[in-house]
């Protein structure tokens, strides 16, 4: 894949360069959090699938604050769940991974992906192969320095 054709990031997500992930107990605890982080400016929130209902509240999430930030679905490790994502309307992806089918798989949806990757190796595969971005995952390992 060419940069030309690398699904970029949504634009309010990548002029605010910052994207605030969101985990809960379940879905049902997304809109309180959501409707306080878009009054606080915040305009990209990622919605994790290890969060039960994540998928099946995105399309009511989407509908009540998509004009105000961008939604994305994180924690994406399985093509199906990123066909979900896609279908329901997700405004882009992240996955903790850096694996060649889940980008093919962004590129041919034409959604922006995120994946993770802790190597340099890892970060690199997911640039080269048409990532919208790299994240290093799990940060924590190597701390913010």
């Amino acid at each position: 894949m060419t940069d030309t054709a690398r699904p970029p990031l949504p634009e309010r997500t990548a002029a605010a360069r910052l994207i605030v992930v969101i985990r809960g107990r379940a879905a049902d605890q997304y809109a309180p959090v959501l409707e306080t982080l878009a009054g606080a400016g915040i305009r990209s929130v990622e919605l994790t699938l290890s969060t039960p209902g994540t998928l099946e509240a995105l399309p009511e999430l989407l509908e009540r604050f998509g004009d105000r930030m961008d939604i994305g679905i994180g924690t994406v490790t399985d093509p199906s769940d990123l066909a979900t994502a896609v279908r329901q309307g997700a405004h882009y992806i992240v996955t903790p991974i850096t694996r060649a089918d889940l980008l093919e798989a962004a590129a041919e949806a034409g959604i922006a992906i995120v994946p993770g990757g802790l190597t340099p190796s890892e970060l690199h595969a997911g640039w080269a192969a048409g990532a919208a971005a790299v994240k290093v995952f799990p940060a924590s390992v190597v701390g913010p320095g």
